[in-house]
Order: structure tokens, then sequence, then C-alpha cells
């Protein structure tokens, strides 16, 4: 029997660092690598997972927010929201983590992040983050 609580964890980060402007598009952004900005595209984003676990704190560093109204990340699971969002409030700086509800993934899913709103201005997102838990197939939502 496998023990929850000794369950692998690692912590997988996208890079960014590039300031995006504010739209109505929805952005995609693979999971791991460099977060190319202005991919409008899901499936360029989607990583094929691999292995199966639990996806916990979703993150994201802003380093700089001229935004005028929130924005949301979000994680994505097989082109669907998953139950993890990250608000940045409007010119809010700083860092963003969604610590009450998790993710299950399983091997074959895809995964990638979702990156919306904003009125006018523009956001520098220096790194979006999550945890993963290998091992354990059962998430909070």
């Amino acid at each position: 029997m496998h023990d929850r609580q000794h369950a692998a964890k690692n912590d997988i980060f996208s890079g960014h660092n590039t300031a995006r402007l504010a739209s109505a598009t929805v952005e995609y952004y693979a999971i791991v690598g460099n977060a190319l900005p202005t991919n409008t595209s899901e499936a360029a984003a989607k990583i094929r997972h691999g292995f199966g676990g639990i996806a916990e704190k979703l993150r994201a560093h802003v380093a700089a927010n001229t935004y005028s109204q929130g924005t949301v990340l979000k994680l994505r699971k097989n082109g669907a929201d998953g139950n993890q969002a990250v608000t940045v409030p409007a010119t809010m700086t700083g860092v963003f983590e969604d610590v009450a509800h998790t993710d299950a993934f399983g091997e074959s899913d895809d995964v990638n992040y979702s990156f919306s709103g904003g009125f006018s201005g523009s956001i520098t997102i220096s790194s979006i983050g999550l945890t993963e838990r290998v091992g354990v197939s059962s998430a909070r939502s």
C-alpha cells in the first residue's frame, strides 16, 4: 500500500517574463519550459502528462501589473478548466496562489494553463508554477 503522505512532490514552472497586453482573447501556456506570449492556440500549449498524480498550489509570480481590471490564471486539463484558479487583482504584484483546490491527472491527460482578463494596461508574469504529487489519485475540488 502506498503512503499518501510520502508521495513524491515536484515543483514545476514555466518561465515567462514578457509583458502581456490586456486582451479579451484567452491565451494558453505550457506547464513547463518557456511560456510564450500571445499563444491563442490551446493545441500548441497542451502537454501529454505521461504519468498520473495530483496537481496543487497553482501559482504565479507577477513582476509588474498595470491592468485596470483583475485577471485569472487557470489550470486546464483535456481542453477544459480544472479546479484551480488564481485571481490577480488590478495593479497588484507579488506571488498569487490557489491553496484550496487540486486537480487529479492521468498519464494520458493533456495539461496546460490559460490566462484571461485585464481591460487595459499590461502584466508581466515572471513564472507560473504548480506542485505535483505523484503516486496518489484523489483530489480536493
